[in-house]
């Protein structure tokens, strides 16, 4: 049985593929470690808050829906441990468990469209940071793409071939650190191609539902 991050409880969380999900602001410090934590919401399309996603008085770094609309990917922050991890939600069941029981940082969860694997940022001592792919199966094992410096995996494309990722991780710092945005062909042998490259700054990109535009910041 894995052990969720300290103060653990089941929670509600709305039904229906149609969530978008917000993080709610830092949550009340702990009155003996003063921990703060943020929870995440799930909230419907007219604003209203529907339930909350991630244990109470963990971190919840950030969330993600999965295509068909039955999981959550959310990166938990661990207050007693100081360590972060990807955790799996079954908006259904409410269950949770780690997507690895191998220790590693890992965040920024994207979904392959059929909602069976995903791709996340990963770091761990002694090996190569960079995105990795993993299905949710428990014995599933985890994928290595190739490594060109700091990566922030974005988006999937529709068509599930192009993952896209930017090379910056503070995009506020923009006078500082210009950050491009790249693909990785994984139909090519998972090959990066640079697709926004220039002076300019730009970041957290998005492929259009029917995979014909591209956004970006």
């Amino acid at each position: 049985r894995q052990r969720l991050p300290r103060r653990h409880r089941q929670v509600d969380l709305a039904q229906g593929p149609r969530r978008l999900l917000g993080l709610l602001g830092v949550g009340e410090p702990d009155a003996v470690h003063l921990d703060l934590a943020a929870q995440g919401a799930g909230v419907d399309r007219s604003g209203r808050e529907t339930g909350m996603i991630g244990p109470a008085n963990v971190n919840v770094k950030s969330a993600r829906l999965s295509p068909d609309g039955k999981s959550a990917a959310a990166a938990l922050y661990d207050l007693e441990t100081g360590s972060q991890d990807l955790w799996i939600f079954d908006l259904k069941t409410n269950a949770g468990r780690r997507l690895s029981a191998e220790p590693a940082g890992r965040d920024a969860a994207v979904w392959r469209p059929d909602s069976k694997k995903i791709a996340f940022g990963f770091g761990a001592p002694n090996e190569t940071s960079g995105i990795r792919l993993r299905g949710l199966g428990e014995i599933d094992t985890q994928e290595t793409t190739p490594a060109s410096g700091f990566q922030i995996p974005l988006d999937w494309s529709p068509d599930g071939r192009f993952l896209a990722f930017m090379n910056v991780g503070l995009p506020r710092f923009a006078n500082e650190q210009q950050s491009d945005i790249f693909l990785i062909d994984l139909a090519l042998k998972n090959k990066i191609v640079p697709l926004l490259q220039s002076r300019f700054h730009e970041s957290w990109s998005v492929f259009s539902p029917d995979g014909k535009w591209f956004a970006f910041a």
